[in-house]
């Protein structure tokens, strides 16, 4: 049997035009003695090869997705650590200094579960900017951060946080659903590979019981 999961669907082609030959030469249809026909081995290759596409469409999507959610998490992480430091630092008495998230996750856990604390920051950063002005004397408004990203120190807003956000909930989305994807089409293709392996030994078997070991298409098996 073949070792690369890509020779099923051209061996597949060439067992296939062996039934045809076949059944040319006996003048009949060949049906194995579980009922299977040329036709199941057609529809074998067909699922088979949409399985092979469908997980080669879902690591794209996987592989896409992660590249977004690193590279918006690498941007977001710094910001919402700064804006929690600025908000404890400039208001560090008030209550919306109190719902500030205690901690962020690793930059490699879980993205959904960093979202949480990302999310709470961009909450409170959003009822900060909402306060009436002179609320709290040490307050500028609109809240802004200063951060180093990749070297520059750049002033933050509000709404260039919340665009990262955004991306990273929306790739870290794409990166689960492509997961989910790609976990069922290797499933499929798994399946569609053991039923052919199971269909080429017993077509063996039917053709060497068929013609004797002089014949062409005994010869000729795959």
């Amino acid at each position: 049997m073949p070792q690369a999961i890509t020779d099923y669907v051209p061996l597949a082609d060439k067992f296939l035009q062996h039934w045809s030959d076949t059944e040319n030469a006996l003048r009949r249809g060949l049906t194995l003695e579980d009922s299977t026909t040329r036709d199941t081995l057609q529809d074998l290759k067909d699922a088979l090869t949409a399985a092979m596409q469908a997980a080669l469409v879902a690591e794209n999507a996987r592989q896409g997705g992660i590249r977004q959610r690193d590279s918006a998490r690498a941007e977001a992480f710094p910001i919402a650590r700064q804006a929690r430091k600025a908000i404890l630092g400039v208001i560090p008495s008030s209550e919306e200094a109190r719902q500030l998230p205690a901690k962020f996750l690793p930059l490699t856990a879980d993205a959904q579960k960093q979202l949480v604390a990302l999310r709470d920051v961009e909450n409170v950063w959003g009822s900060v900017n909402a306060l009436p002005a002179n609320t709290y004397p040490s307050l500028v408004l609109p809240f802004t951060v200063r951060v180093d990203l990749s070297g520059t120190e750049q002033s933050i807003a509000l709404a260039r946080y919340s665009t990262l956000v955004a991306s990273l909930s929306t790739a870290a989305s794409t990166v689960e659903t492509a997961e989910q994807a790609l976990t069922q089409a290797q499933q499929d293709r798994k399946k569609a590979i053991e039923k052919l392996q199971a269909v080429f030994k017993a077509y063996r078997t039917a053709i060497r019981g068929l013609f004797p070991r002089s014949s062409a298409l005994y010869r000729s098996l795959p």
